[in-house]
């Protein structure tokens, strides 16, 4: 995990907000040495943006030429001593600058101090900052993608009625076009002519358009959404930045930023004594000002509470700063040491606060993620599953219903032959009004009925058992898609395990695991089936792929297991 964070802060990663935040933060550093002479402050705040401008600027190019192309522990190693070399780079161009703009008596900062304090404040703060840039710039990514989401969830909710509806009906067009074809032809005046032509019917269209649907497994494509990336105010505003300040951690890192720079201006025993006084002071303040920004949390507006935030952090340091330099009255380089620390102390504990935050904001978009994912995986499946009953409806009335009307029609039109009369044409019209209602009508398949009517079928060869509770039977016979795909399911694994397992025991469950999904369980102890085998309508590997949210078949010693989970609508 550690390893994994410094990956990620020695990146180099650089935006525009962090550019911007750091080179004034170096304007204010750079100035604050000089606030005894504010006619020097101008020239001093410009240097020290410039050079801060001229670090992001090399460090680009870094980045570019040699970190991207590393990775693991090179990259780190490589990224740390860019960060370090930078900062002493700074530190050593902001004091030629500084000498070159001002007079030697408004620029005694020592050259050693500056180096040091850079070197430590580069690592710190561009480590930081490149973490905080790439974990947010994966966040943004990842409520981008979490948007899309949502917004195909309710593309889909609008689309998968129509798109089943509108399929059937095609379906139905298709079907009734290519029989009204057909029954032209006992218009004929031979009576031999109309068996004929019945007997056409139902070789050339009946059985190839059954077998058709039947194997026809429809997909269903989500409506593909293009979404710009979340702007940066909403993670600003709309996040609780300051409920994340975690004072221990920004304290240690202060201080262990501190100790290099502080090592050329005091006397360690005097700099220990006023770390660990500052310390005691800082640390009960901090916590003092989470508590306050997290009771506010709920009572405050999210931009109101974030300018808040960004004001208590730095009130709260001033006294542990005021009281360091009271027990330190022959610190040289005061304004710019005190300006230093209360800039850079801010900024770490703002910058622990926002990574912290960021990091939480990620857990919980990955839960939602995987939440919309399994909805949207949900409504897929189902849109498939509606289909294919509508198509596996259609399929068996062209085999039963409508078979048995034709050969009604071909004794009627044989009679009508005989008699002499005009009546072929009107039986014709007959056979093609009874199509439309034969076609749109649905049936409920029963599953417990088809499981023991199977019992039965089968009971010289083989014992079959099932158990399913009340709620998950009631639940069945109020979706009659789920219910005609799970007798489907269980057909073919029933015949599969007696055809070709020969098994003489099948157990069969049902079962709900959530309020929206069906799971079958059917186990049996005949020898391992094929991957692929099916019977009836088509049913096999590509039905389950299909229709099912999950499936696997499974082969033991004992047997062989077929799981499948079906998307299921919730009883209200």
């Amino acid at each position: 995990m550690i390893r994994q964070n410094l990956e990620l802060a020695t990146k180099a990663a650089i935006s525009l907000p962090l550019v911007c935040w750091i080179a004034f933060a170096g304007a204010v550093l750079a100035a604050s040495g000089y606030l005894a002479e504010p006619s020097a402050i101008p020239l001093a705040a410009v240097a020290g943006a410039v050079t801060m401008l001229l670090v992001f600027a090399v460090l680009y190019v870094v980045e570019r030429l040699l970190l991207r192309r590393l990775e693991g522990l090179a990259q780190i190693v490589a990224g740390l001593l860019a960060y370090a070399l930078l900062g002493a780079a700074r530190g050593a161009g902001l004091t030629v600058l500084l000498d070159w703009l001002l007079t030697d008596e408004l620029t005694a900062v020592s050259l050693g101090y500056r180096m040091a304090a850079n070197i430590s404040w580069m690592l710190l703060f561009l480590s930081f900052g490149s973490y905080i840039v790439t974990i947010s710039r994966q966040q943004r990514a990842g409520s981008t993608a979490l948007q899309r989401q949502e917004v195909q969830i309710e593309q889909t909710l609008q689309q998968i009625e129509s798109a089943s509806q509108n399929d059937n009906e095609l379906a139905i067009q298709e079907i009734e076009s290519r029989i009204r074809d057909e029954v032209a032809a006992i218009q004929l005046p031979q009576r031999a002519t109309h068996s004929d032509a019945l007997e056409a019917l139902t070789d050339r269209v009946i059985r190839p358009l059954s077998q058709e649907l039947a194997s026809r497994i429809p997909d269903y494509t989500l409506p593909t959404t293009d979404l710009k990336k979340l702007p940066w105010w909403k993670f600003w505003t709309q996040s609780q930045i300051g409920s994340n300040i975690r004072p221990v951690i920004s304290v240690a890192t202060c201080i262990g930023a501190w100790v290099a720079p502080l090592a050329f201006t005091l006397h360690p025993l005097t700099a220990l004594v006023a770390c660990a006084v500052g310390v005691a002071i800082w640390l009960p303040l901090l916590f003092a000002v989470r508590a306050l920004l997290r009771w506010l949390s709920d009572r405050v507006r999210p931009g109101p509470l974030l300018l808040l935030t960004i004001v208590a952090i730095p009130i709260a340091i001033i006294p542990a700063l005021a009281v360091a330099a009271y027990l330190t009255p022959g610190l040289e380089q005061r304004h710019d040491i005190l300006a230093a620390g209360l800039i850079q102390s801010s900024e770490n504990v703002l910058f622990v606060a926002v990574a912290l935050t960021i990091i939480d904001q990620q857990k919980v978009a990955a839960l939602a993620m995987s939440a919309t994912r399994a909805e949207l995986t949900w409504l897929q499946t189902r849109a498939r599953l509606i289909q294919w009953h509508h198509h596996g409806e259609l399929a068996r009335t062209l085999h039963g219903p409508v078979q048995s009307e034709i050969l009604v029609a071909m004794h009627s039109a044989d009679l009508a032959a005989n008699s002499a009369d005009d009546s072929v044409e009107r039986v014709a019209n007959q056979l093609t009004d009874r199509l439309s209602d034969l076609l749109t009508r649905e049936g409920t398949a029963n599953v417990a009925e088809l499981i023991e009517g199977s019992a039965e079928f089968w009971d010289s060869q083989s014992r079959i058992s099932y158990q399913m509770g009340t709620a998950t039977e009631s639940t069945l016979a109020a979706d009659p898609a789920c219910a005609d795909l799970t007798s489907s399911i269980l057909e073919d694994a029933i015949a599969n395990a007696i055809r070709h397992g020969d098994a003489s025991r099948i157990w069969i469950s049902l079962y709900l695991p959530s309020a929206k999904e069906l799971t079958i369980r059917v186990e049996d102890n005949g020898v391992p089936t094929p991957a692929e085998s099916g019977t009836g309508l088509g049913l096999g590997t590509a039905q389950l792929t299909a229709c099912t949210l999950q499936w696997s078949r499974s082969n033991t010693p004992d047997g062989t297991t077929l799981m499948a989970t079906l998307p299921i609508e919730a009883l209200t």
